[in-house]
C-alpha cells in the first residue's frame, strides 16, 4: 500500500507549473461540457417525448371527452371504405403534450387506376374531416401512413430462388460491359 501511495503524484506538485494548470484546467472543462450535453439530452428526451396511447382527450368547457381508441380505429375504418385500393391493417396512436399523431399500416392493391400519392392525401384529408365531423377532434396534427404490402403489380416478375439477383449495367446506358469475372 505504501508503494501505490508513493507513485500517486501530490496535488501540490501538479499546480506547480502552468503547463499543468492548463491540461488539468482543460480536461475539467471538457468533462463538464459531455456531462451539459448529456444532461441536456435527457431533458430533451423527456419533454418532446413520442408515447403511445390508448385515447384521445378532447377538451371541453364542462368537461374533458376520451375517445378510445376502438372508436377511433372504427371511424378511420368507416372513412376508408370508399378507397378500396387502400387496405388498413394496424392502426397505432400516439401522443406527444397534446398534439396527436396516427399511423396506419395498409397494403396498396396497384392494378387500379388511382395514383398512390393522390390516395394519400385524399384519405389524409377525408380522415381528418372525419375526426373532426365525428369527435370534434382537432388535435391529430399528422397521419403517417406505412405501406407494408404492395399487390396487383403486372409485369414483375417473381422471384422463385433465393439467389442474389445480380444487376449488370447496360451497354445502351452508356456504360462499360462487366468484367468476365462478374459474369
Amino acid at each position: 500500500m505504501d508503494g501505490f501511495l508513493a507513485g500517486m503524484p501530490d496535488w501540490h506538485v501538479i499546480w506547480e507549473n502552468d503547463f499543468n494548470r492548463g491540461y488539468v484546467t482543460g480536461v475539467t472543462l471538457v468533462l463538464l461540457v459531455i456531462v451539459a450535453v448529456l444532461v441536456l439530452k435527457i431533458i430533451f428526451r423527456l419533454l418532446f417525448r413520442v408515447r403511445r396511447c390508448r385515447e384521445i382527450v378532447v377538451k371541453a368547457p364542462d368537461g374533458d371527452i376520451l375517445v378510445a381508441y376502438d372508436a377511433l380505429n372504427g371511424a378511420v375504418c368507416a372513412a376508408l371504405e370508399d378507397f378500396a385500393a387502400l387496405n388498413v391493417r394496424d392502426m397505432k396512436l400516439f401522443r406527444r403534450r397534446s398534439d396527436y399523431f396516427l399511423e396506419l399500416f395498409c397494403s396498396y392493391d396497384a392494378s387500379g387506376e388511382g395514383h398512390f400519392p393522390d390516395e394519400v392525401k385524399a384519405v389524409k384529408e377525408r380522415i381528418f374531416s372525419v375526426l373532426k365531423e365525428r369527435f370534434g377532434i382537432a388535435s391529430v396534427k399528422r397521419v403517417r401512413i406505412r405501406l407494408e404490402n404492395l399487390t396487383g403489380l403486372t409485369g414483375v416478375p417473381e422471384r422463385r430462388d433465393e439467389t442474389p439477383v445480380v444487376l449488370t449495367p447496360s451497354a445502351a446506358a452508356g456504360l462499360p460491359p462487366a468484367p468476365p469475372w462478374e459474369k
